[in-house]
């Protein structure tokens, strides 16, 4: 049994003695690796360093370059005082030399055989002194004629300076003197206005298409009693220049028919074109959209702000504009949502419809007809222009158009 334990004893020790040299094993391995590390951190830090040393040596170099650089300035600077301060010793130097001169003048009386061999030295010297005189008198003539071109041009900008002025005084008391005659014509234009529907009122559209009558039969032969908007135009025209809508008409085709109008009005070839889809259930689409889009956008909020000005009202010209009526009508409780969306959309739609009743009448009008993308398309009568062009934008088109313009 005591073998038995002992050896028991014996296996049990190295059994612990192994696995502390295990466990020291895996502690030093543990240590190389952050040792290592460390190691690999050192030589990260030594490179940054390394490099760190040579942006420093570099900013060195620099350094001692610009010091260079300095040095060299500082005594082309001191090169230049010596420069200066010789040229005045010598410029002294003469001016003694001349007071020296006219001293043995003063003895040449009674010293002339001694100094003849001086003087002609001295002549010399003055013959020098005479030369830099002159060149110093040109010099300064030189200044004085600079001097007076710059008082000339000086003179020139003032009077360009004063000219100036003088149109900028002339721009604004003109402008003034506009801004005043705007503004008595825009009271006076409000003042016949508010006279023509005042009348309206009391007696009826009726009424004024008949007092219209009386002055431009031929306005109140193509305006309907019941379109007031242009009775109140027509009369308004006659009551603020004195002369109808049918004169001022004749005159303008008078002055149409005068050689050489066109080219004063306007000096350039024109070449007029219209686009529009040439399926009207595209445009009407779009129209709706549009109404719709303007709704999204803010449109109930800029007629509830208008509403709230007291200068405007409903029968006024500009808020019987397409849309804004209707907006009105629903703000005031007269159409529910749904009628105001309605009738909007239909109002531009007949907007739509005069204009290109308006636009078919257009002389020399070329039209552009597009698909519901907004390129081009051939119909009966784009079938030759657009030949070529279908489906591309209608800039296209505008182009072939102008081509014989730029050729």
């Amino acid at each position: 049994e005591s073998v038995v334990t002992r050896e028991g004893i014996w296996l049990g020790s190295n059994w612990l003695r192994v696995a502390r040299d295990k466990d020291a094993t895996a502690g030093v391995l543990q240590r190389k690796q952050e040792l290592e590390t460390i190691g690999t951190q050192m030589a990260a830090l030594e490179t940054q360093i390394a490099g760190l040393d040579s942006s420093r040596q570099a900013n060195e170099q620099r350094l001692q370059a610009l010091e260079t650089t300095r040095q060299e300035i500082v005594g082309n600077v001191a090169q230049q005082q010596r420069h200066y301060a010789e040229l005045r010793s010598k410029l002294s130097g003469f001016e003694v030399q001349i007071e020296q001169y006219k001293a043995r003048k003063e003895r040449a009386e009674n010293e002339l055989a001694e100094v003849v061999q001086q003087s002609e030295t001295e002549q010399e010297n003055l013959s020098a002194a005479r030369v830099i005189l002159q060149e110093s008198i040109e010099k300064m003539e030189a200044d004085t004629v600079q001097r007076e071109e710059l008082i000339v041009q000086r003179d020139q900008c003032r009077a360009q300076l004063d000219q100036t002025r003088q149109t900028a005084r002339h721009d604004r008391d003109l402008g003034q003197e506009l801004r005043v005659r705007e503004s008595s014509l825009k009271t006076q234009l409000t003042s016949i206005r508010e006279g023509i529907e005042q009348e309206a009122k009391q007696h009826g559209w009726p009424y004024v298409h008949a007092q219209l009558d009386e002055v431009d039969p031929e306005s109140t032969a193509r305006i309907h009693p019941n379109h007031s908007q242009r009775i109140e135009r027509a009369l308004e025209v006659y009551r603020a220049s004195g002369m109808t809508m049918t004169e001022h008409h004749q005159r303008h085709q008078e002055q149409q028919q005068q050689p050489g109008y066109q080219q004063t009005i306007l000096p350039y070839d024109v070449i007029q074109l219209a686009i529009a889809p040439l399926d009207r259930t595209i445009l009407h689409r779009r129209i709706e959209k549009r109404f719709h889009l303007m709704l999204e956008q803010g449109f109930e909020k800029e007629v509830t702000a208008l509403r709230q000005r007291e200068d405007l009202h409903l029968d006024l010209p500009s808020m019987r504009a397409v849309g804004y009526r209707q907006m009105w009508q629903y703000l005031d409780g007269e159409l529910d949502h749904p009628a105001m969306v309605e009738r909007g959309i239909i109002a531009t739609r007949q907007l739509a419809k005069r204009q290109f009743t308006w636009l078919n009448g257009w002389e020399d009008l070329h039209w552009l007809h597009t698909d519901e993308q907004g390129l081009l398309v051939s119909s009966e009568q784009t079938a030759v222009q657009v030949s070529g062009l279908q489906g591309q934008p209608p800039l296209a088109m505008a182009l072939k158009y102008l081509s014989p313009l730029t050729t």
